[in-house]
């Protein structure tokens, strides 16, 4: 079974809402500051015997063990183990399978990774065809998705799997928290320092959660984020999660914020963008 997120209408969403030498980004829990992961660079991971291919997947492990990501041919199924045993919490290096190929994850030390029909993967990516040469897929189950960091243009403003593009004049932080059990109802965004919430660059008065993937401005300097629960218009109760600490990052240039987990043990894991 396919476990790849594909596109979903912006329209229809309500307020409920990468190099083979970049390192890994630490988990996080709410308090904890987080470094930024090193920005990933255009070289392949070797994995094995299986060309690479042009097309680079970060994977974020955001369930509740350790997996096993594997990149793999589309149609006489060639596997090959590219990163053995991920840690929650941790994001892969920039993978590429082949041309055309994908990348499958499953729990570590188990499954098939050549499986074609009823497939126990914890996640899969799309064919490895469109939507640029940057993604994330983030690995948690049936809710497992794939982002576009560089999506067709006809996808900018459709489909929810493509991120924002970057903005000449303004540093950018994408959150996606999806996996936030407290997140259903919409969660709210501040800034520590900050006066009260921050609204999205999006459109007026969404909320984070759900399908719902956002930006906002950042200081270039950095700053620690926290969410809160929709109903705090102002963001003065405690929060749901954080604060999260998010590295300097220069005018032009975008940080992927991926948030999971519940009430008190929300982890979140911090990408730099290409």
């Amino acid at each position: 079974m396919r476990r790849a997120a594909w596109a979903v209408a912006l329209a229809a969403m309500t307020l409920v809402g990468c190099g083979g030498a970049a390192s890994t980004n630490a988990p996080a829990t709410a308090g904890a500051t987080v470094p930024a992961t090193s920005t990933p660079t255009a070289a392949p991971t070797p994995a094995a015997s299986l060309a690479a291919g042009t097309i680079g997947f970060r994977v974020v492990n955001a369930t509740a063990g350790p997996v096993d990501v594997f990149v793999r041919t589309q149609n006489l199924v060639t596997a090959s183990l590219a990163k053995a045993a991920l840690a929650v919490g941790d994001v892969s290096n920039e993978l590429f399978p082949p041309d055309p190929g994908e990348v499958v994850v499953l729990p570590a030390g188990t499954g098939d990774p050549t499986c074609v029909v009823t497939c126990s993967f914890v996640a899969e990516a799309s064919i490895n065809s469109g939507e640029g040469n940057h993604r994330i897929l983030i690995a948690r189950g049936a809710d497992s998705t794939e982002y576009w960091a560089y999506p067709n243009a006809a996808s900018l403003g459709v489909a929810s799997n493509a991120l924002r593009p970057a903005d000449a004049a303004k540093s950018l932080v994408i959150i996606e928290a999806a996996g936030v059990a407290d997140g259903t109802f919409g969660l709210r965004v501040s800034w520590a320092g900050g006066n009260g919430c921050v609204d999205a660059l999006d459109a007026a008065g969404l909320m984070l959660g759900g399908t719902n993937v956002l930006a906002y401005a950042m200081d270039p300097a950095g700053g620690a984020l926290s969410f809160y629960a929709g109903s705090d218009t102002s963001c003065s109760q405690p929060p749901v999660a954080g604060p999260f600490t998010v590295a300097a990052a220069p005018v032009g240039s975008r940080t992927f914020v991926i948030a999971w987990g519940a009430t008190g043990a929300v982890r979140a894991a911090i990408l730099p963008l290409p």
